[in-house]
């Protein structure tokens, strides 16, 4: 998660990252933020917005925390509420679409629908 995002010249106190996980039902976005957060249980359905995150400490005692919100399901109106023209500005805002390739014939509608 920490290495996508480009250092900075001169280095805050710490640095905080957002990460938007959005996707269909059952298509394996709590599964991949439980991976991310080394969890080893099953991850529980998320129903709207849910909350996350990771941390780690650089050296020099740089603090890096990566805020992962998940969008349960197709409601893209929870977006606004994660993605604000701050977060966009400081170029630390990364988008994950998760597409279920269980029935691979949906998955490029469903793909194009979150770009719509």
């Amino acid at each position: 998660i920490f290495d996508y995002f480009p250092s900075e010249v001169t280095m805050p106190a710490s640095i905080d990252s957002y990460i938007c996980v959005c996707g269909a039902k059952k298509a394996g976005k709590s599964s991949l933020i439980a991976v991310l957060q080394n969890q080893k249980e099953e991850p529980k359905p998320t129903v709207g917005l849910d909350y996350a995150y990771a941390r780690r400490t650089r050296p020099g005692s740089i603090k890096e925390v990566a805020n992962i919100y998940e969008i349960g399901g197709c409601v893209d109106e929870y977006i606004p509420i994660v993605v604000t023209e701050e977060r966009l500005e400081s170029k630390r805002v990364l988008f994950v679409i998760v597409v279920d390739l269980s029935t691979p014939t949906d998955a490029v509608a469903e793909l194009i629908a979150w770009f719509e």
